[in-house]
């Protein structure tokens, strides 16, 4: 009579039992109580000012997407305290304040609405430049334009004195 062979599982995974004695130990102590005399001193105001944008009292303006594509839109929201991106499609019309768009956009995203004047002033600070019409010390009898506040020339060749001036009225 043949006998069966039987084989053995070598690839059985044995299991752990887990006791207390193969755990990291476990601290049932109770915290210690707050002392004041470690106490960690609250924030100035300052900090806390700088970490929350505040309302600027900006006015929300409807603006119309123009052309393909697609534009992400950040809005701050206050309840929050995030950004949340809005995915404006070509054509859509959507209300956001004036700095959410960058100018950049502002061909492809235009105001239905006139934005209030505070955007439209010059950036302080720059004052606009004066050229005048100096001889050229290489060349007698040629002219350059040069940029008072750098003293640089803004042409590349010596002018005829006429060019020179022609240029001159045509910037200021």
């Amino acid at each position: 009579m043949a006998t069966k062979k039987t084989k053995k599982k070598t690839g059985s995974k044995s299991k752990k039992k887990i006791t207390r004695s193969n755990t990291a130990p476990v601290d049932d102590t109770m915290p210690e109580p707050f002392d004041p005399e470690y106490d960690v001193e609250p924030p100035d105001d300052n900090d806390f000012i700088s970490n929350v944008k505040l309302d600027d009292g900006e006015q929300e303006v409807w603006w119309k997407k123009l052309g393909g594509g697609s534009f992400t839109l950040k809005q701050w929201n206050e309840v929050s305290q995030k950004y949340k991106s809005q995915i404006i499609k070509p054509k859509q019309t959507f209300k956001a304040k004036p700095s959410e768009i960058p100018k950049a956009f502002r061909d492809v995203v235009v105001p239905l609405e006139p934005l209030p004047d505070e955007l439209e002033k010059e950036i302080p600070g720059l004052a606009p430049t004066s050229y005048e019409v100096i001889e050229n010390t290489d060349e007698p009898g040629s002219f350059d334009i040069i940029n008072v506040s750098t003293r640089k020339a803004l042409n590349a060749k010596p002018l005829s004195k006429a060019k020179a001036e022609a240029i001159l009225s045509g910037l200021q």
